[in-house]
């Protein structure tokens, strides 16, 4: 049976996903100039409504960094709660991002501990076609110290760096700069560097512009400088970097603008700076200026015309084999083996046990499996997902290796289920061709799945022993790639076809 590996990781992770938005007291590292730069590289010069039904994809592109020899690296599995927890935070924006074509697992120590000053190396490594994030163990940048930065965009370079820390907290840091890469300014913009404080300011501000930058205006609450104060956004209202000094979510200071007008921060704004809130959101406004920057001239790299795999997964994977709890015979060769899920295109295998930590990314559902001690005991966690929707459901499983060498290869056991389909490719509208010799084993069910997951033709009932052939009718099916697989005694046999 041929296995598909795509990485090998070695790390500790936890099982459980979390989807919480807490932010420490650490910043972030895009600077007031930053800003300003970010608008004339990559302007909102296509300026059209904002509809929520008008949905953008953008893909994305994680680069997991790690030492030169591959250690420290992120696991898998944060990356994957890292994406629902965009496409959650950004669901009312009507943009949703995608996986664009696996994971780069990249070792170089000088991106993964200080990316600030090998920003040419960081951008020889981007892809061409995606929003570039890079998770690095550090995000310090020149005016900085290790560890006080949690994440920047880089307008120079064009990409968003996020240490891995936030990630394992599942804070909303990547969604704040992600912001930025859109051409967010921050709701507290002129004053990054000169926080607000009363002893310095007083209760009352009593001048026009703000403290960190010439020319940019104090914003007012009644909205009559808006357009073109702090972040040039109606609809957030003043917050003089309020978020900095707060110890939570919370702000009780009776603080005024120049019209006597008591400042009534939003709080929970993504792009703001309080601390240990339980969600963060974007404006109607901030989603607009977002989507504009997306279909402005210095985005047209991410539309590529392409609709991806963005299918709900409500279903958590029915595993075949091993049977929860049991031993199987051998600990040098385990296959473990579940149903396709609906949606899923991929599936994060994590096995744990005895010191032993793999990690795996596989299209076929089943694994098999080498390295296991002997009369131990091992856990594993199956996760289905696909590009575009990584909220899905975990399976997990215990069982106990044997003290048994294994005697035979996969290899020779498909030999004996032998699988071979005619005409491949097929034209639409022909039959495809199946022979299938079972001798000796049970055939249970044939399906056919196509490239999303979906099982499009299903076909469960008592096969006779023996060899088997049958075919598929192509008539209802449209053009691509598929996946024949029939489940044989407790195992699965699968093969490509594709439909012309």
């Amino acid at each position: 049976m041929s296995i598909k590996k795509i990485i090998v990781l070695v790390c500790v992770c936890l099982t459980t996903q979390i989807r919480a938005q807490q932010t420490t007291t650490h910043q972030c590292g895009v600077s007031i100039e930053d800003q300003l730069e970010m608008e004339r590289l990559y302007p909102n010069d296509t300026h059209k409504p904002f509809n929520r039904q008008d949905v953008v994809y953008v893909p994305i592109k994680f680069h997991l960094t790690a030492n030169t020899d591959g250690t420290g690296r992120i696991n898998d599995y944060y990356v994957l709660n890292q994406l629902c927890t965009l496409n959650t935070d950004y669901d009312s924006s009507g943009i949703q991002f995608y996986i664009a074509n696996g994971f780069n697992y990249l070792n170089n120590t000088n991106i993964f501990s200080s990316p600030a000053s090998y920003n040419s190396q960081i951008v020889l490594k981007k892809d061409a076609k995606a929003l570039n994030v890079f998770i690095t163990e550090n995000a310090e940048t020149s005016s900085s110290t290790i560890g006080t930065v949690q994440g920047y965009y880089s307008s120079q370079g064009d990409y968003v760096i996020v240490r891995k820390e936030e990630l394992i907290k599942g804070n909303n840091t990547l969604s704040h700069e992600i912001g930025h890469f859109f051409s967010l300014r921050h709701t507290f913009y002129g004053w990054e560097n000169v926080p607000y404080d009363k002893n310095i300011h007083g209760d009352t501000i009593k001048f026009l512009h703000a403290p960190g930058i010439t020319n940019i205006l104090v914003e007012v609450m009644n909205k009559s400088n808006c357009a073109d104060a702090a972040d040039n956004i109606c609809d957030t209202p003043p917050d003089y970097n309020f978020g900095l000094t707060a110890s939570s979510c919370l702000f009780n200071t009776a603080v005024y603008d120049i019209n006597r007008e008591k400042v009534v921060p939003m709080i929970k704004n993504q792009m703001g700076y309080f601390n240990y809130c339980d969600e963060y959101f974007f404006t109607d406004g901030q989603s607009e200026r977002m989507r504009n920057n997306f279909l402005s001239s210095g985005r047209s790299h991410l539309r590529v015309n392409y609709t991806p795999n963005t299918m709900y997964i409500e279903d958590a994977p029915v595993v075949i084999s091993p049977t929860q709890g049991s031993t199987v015979a051998t600990y040098d060769h385990v296959e473990i083996a579940w149903d396709i899920v609906q949606g899923a295109s991929m599936y994060l295998i994590e096995i744990r046990g005895s010191g032993f930590y793999y990690s795996d990314i596989v299209t076929n559902p089943n694994i098999v499996l080498t390295n296991l001690k002997k009369s131990s005991l091992y856990n594993a966690t199956i996760r289905p997902f696909n590009e575009g929707f990584t909220c899905s459901t975990s399976k997990s499983l215990t069982f106990r290796t044997g003290t048994s060498m294994y005697v035979g290869t996969s290899d020779e056991w498909a030999k004996e289920v032998e699988m071979v389909l005619m005409p491949n490719p097929v034209e639409k509208g022909t039959n495809l061709m199946v022979k299938l010799g079972v001798q000796g084993f049970t055939l249970q069910s044939i399906s056919v799945i196509n490239s999303t997951g979906q099982i499009v033709e299903f076909e469960s009932k008592p096969f006779d022993n023996g060899n088997q052939n049958f075919v598929v009718n192509t008539s209802s099916l449209t053009s691509g790639f598929y996946i024949l697989r029939a489940k044989v005694g407790d195992r699965i046999v699968s093969s490509k076809f594709s439909i012309q």
